[in-house]
């Protein structure tokens, strides 16, 4: 088993109770993918649809993924013991 983080930045912070740090226990060779079914099945109810898709089961965008510290993250990128995921929301304008 592996146990990976999953924060957020800015305004989503106000869905995290009391800007909770969720952890989650994935199997060896877990991926990104299998990460977003474990969160849909504990906490996609809680999320608001502008914030996760419980169709896709994945966060709406512009929302970006980072994954101790790489951004360019694809949905088969292999999770390791301790991985810290934030999720934060692009800001656009001037």
């Amino acid at each position: 088993m592996i146990e990976v983080t999953l924060r957020a930045n800015g305004y989503l912070k106000k869905y995290f109770s009391n800007g909770e740090i969720y952890r989650v226990e994935l199997e060896d060779g877990a991926t990104i993918r299998d990460f977003y079914g474990r969160i849909d099945a504990l906490y996609g109810d809680v999320w608001p649809s502008a914030v996760w898709s419980r169709d896709r089961k994945d966060f709406r965008k512009p929302m970006v993924i980072t994954v101790s510290g790489e951004t360019e993250i694809d949905t088969d990128y292999k999770l390791r013991d301790g991985d810290e995921i934030i999720i934060s929301r692009v800001i656009i304008g001037g």
